[in-house]
């Protein structure tokens, strides 16, 4: 291969064993695994051996190359689990698209602003059918400080304990 900026061609990157201080060539050892995944997975395929046999004949030739070598499978990474937050996090919504926020539950009420997918939102209660979030907004866009997101498009986070609002009228 060759770098993508100024187009060197890549030096072999070589391994050592720490046993038998054998090297070999990392790309190998990559090939090495993917043909024998190859093999195993094609192995009950209805195809002739003529088309299976170059990779059989290559994973010979590695397998020859590296028999020298104590060749383990690495052991998958296992990243902890972050523990919980000792204290709840504030009821929140995450907009999985473009939202509006509204004066009220339904497309009748007037637009206050837009949520953009990916913005997130204090939740501060739900309507009474659990299909519209009552979402904490500036003064300055709503007198009361709240603004009615549909749950549609959202995804919710610690919202079992949100208390539920009774909706103004709908406006004439």
């Amino acid at each position: 291969m060759n770098c993508p900026n100024c187009g060197t061609p890549e030096k072999a990157r070589v391994k050592v064993c720490s046993e038998c201080k054998e090297a070999y060539a990392s790309m190998d050892l990559l090939e090495l695994r993917q043909l024998e995944f190859l093999m195993k997975e094609t192995a009950s395929w209805d195809v002739t051996e003529r088309l299976r046999f170059p990779y059989e004949e290559r994973l010979h030739i590695l397998q020859d190359r590296l028999k020298g070598l104590k060749l383990t499978k690495p052991e998958p990474e296992i990243e902890p689990v972050p523990s919980a937050p000792s204290e709840k996090l504030a009821p929140s919504i995450l907009a999985d698209k473009v939202v509006n926020i509204r004066s009220g539950p339904g497309p009748n009420y007037p637009l206050y602003k837009k949520l953009a997918r990916g913005d997130t939102a204090e939740v501060i209660g739900v309507s009474p059918g659990g299909k519209w979030w009552v979402v904490s907004v500036p003064s300055s866009i709503a007198p009361d400080g709240r603004g009615w997101v549909s749950s549609v498009p959202t995804t919710a986070y610690n919202t079992e304990d949100v208390p539920v609002i009774q909706p103004l009228k709908v406006p004439s």
